[in-house]
């Protein structure tokens, strides 16, 4: 597989092969963590049934009206809980009910919804061992999901998520913040994520490792440097030797 440029392995030498000297490693949430697609539909179910008492609903149209509203200018650029809330006030609205509680019931259902039954991979052994061998662990998501509720948290030092990112992925300046949060340089970080678009490719433009996670074998770009399940990430991934005289 072609190295990835200017990254050096643990003898410290200019090379793209494992394993890499870092001491901060940045994971990506949905899809990478956790079943963001299960979660997703599960959300959508609860919210079209709370809907379904006030006006008809269904859960494929309220993500058709989801997906209608983030590309309109207005909504292109807002965080994707508020373009949800915006996209249910809407399909209440079309069947006449415009109250603003009603819009905070189906949204706070939803969202419920969806941190609840959030599936989470088979992550924790991996998170567990990198931990133990003195990594810091960053999370770091466009989206919104609150990590204590799957238990995630506890092995973050640090977490960025788009409500308090100053900018977006796949703007590469998301990946310099999430890892600046916890202390870490771009050089000395591996990057964890499940799309080349969103997570590998602005990783490697912000300056670190990036590794893709294809769990299903569906990504066709060969030189992507990818794993099939994150254990294989452990061996991949070295402290870098102590400075002389520290």
């Amino acid at each position: 597989m072609p190295a990835v440029p200017g990254w050096g392995a643990g003898s410290g030498e200019r090379s793209g092969a494992p394993p890499f000297a870092v001491t901060h490693i940045v994971f990506d949430v949905d899809g990478t963590l956790v079943d963001f697609e299960v979660a997703l539909r599960n959300a959508l179910e609860a919210a079209a049934s709370r809907c379904s008492e006030l006006t008809a609903a269904s859960p494929a149209a309220l993500q058709q009206v989801r997906d209608l509203v983030i590309v309109e200018a207005e909504w292109s650029r807002a965080l994707l809980a508020d373009a949800r809330r915006e996209s249910l006030r809407r399909v209440l609205a079309a069947g006449g009910v415009t109250g603003e509680a009603a819009v905070e019931d189906v949204t706070e259902t939803f969202f419920r919804a969806r941190a609840e039954t959030t599936p989470v991979y088979d992550v924790h052994p991996t998170l567990d061992a990198l931990l133990e061998r003195g990594f810091t662990l960053v999370a770091a998501s466009n989206g919104n999901l609150d990590l204590s509720v799957p238990g995630l948290d506890r092995y973050f030092a640090a977490a960025l998520f788009a409500a308090d990112a100053e900018h977006l992925k796949p703007d590469p300046r998301f990946f310099e913040q999430a890892v600046a949060l916890a202390g870490g340089t771009p050089a000395l970080t591996l990057a964890v994520g499940d799309r080349l678009d969103d997570d590998y490719e602005p990783a490697r433009l912000a300056g670190m490792a990036p590794v893709l996670i294809d769990r299903e074998g569906a990504v066709d770009d060969t030189a992507a440097r990818r794993i099939g399940a994150l254990t294989e990430l452990v061996p991949m991934v070295e402290l870098p030797p102590p400075r002389r005289g520290s």
